[in-house]
């Protein structure tokens, strides 16, 4: 006589396996996408206020590449952290920062949303005007007055944009 693996519970114990398995799976894709496609990083500090808070988490989209400005990106620096900012100037453009303003080729900028002033950061070592060289893109905060950003650390190249943040929740 045959004896069967699963014995008398064979219904239960599929059913049981079916689920696990699958759980597993889910587990794995959502690892995968969370590791390759989307990212998730938390604001620190008020330098997106009142875009992002401190405290916000962010999603952004990794697979974004040849960003414009205006847009919102995580900043991957050498520390480890993950910075929010927004991208004001691309390869090629002119920045100069003075009296309070960011002038970008020459005009005043005057972007869709919300900023405070904009002054030099006095220990930076960036002289003005500057050229954004290829490849690479200047970051600010929305709220200049606190934020640590490309007045402070230069330029951040290409392979330093984690991604194109695309919501968050705070």
């Amino acid at each position: 006589m045959k004896r069967r693996f699963l014995g008398k519970y064979d219904g239960k114990k599929r059913e049981w396996l079916h689920t696990a398995l699958l759980l597993v799976f889910m587990l794995i894709a959502v690892f995968l996408v969370l590791s390759y496609i989307f990212g998730v990083a938390t604001v620190s500090g008020g330098s997106m206020e009142p875009t992002y808070n401190d405290g916000d988490i962010v999603f952004y989209y990794r697979l974004a590449r040849g960003h414009s400005c205006g847009e919102t990106v995580a900043v991957s620096m050498p520390s480890g952290e993950v910075y929010i900012k927004r991208i004001v100037a691309v390869a090629g453009d002119s920045v100069d920062v003075h009296d309070g303003k960011l002038y970008l080729n020459g005009e005043e900028e005057k972007g869709s949303y919300p900023t405070t002033a904009t002054d030099k950061q006095p220990t930076s070592g960036m002289s003005y005007p500057y050229t954004v060289e290829e490849g690479r893109y200047f970051v600010l905060g929305d709220n200049r007055l606190l934020s640590v950003d490309s007045r402070t650390f230069g330029t951040v190249a290409e392979k330093q944009i984690k991604g194109l943040v695309i919501f968050a929740i705070g």
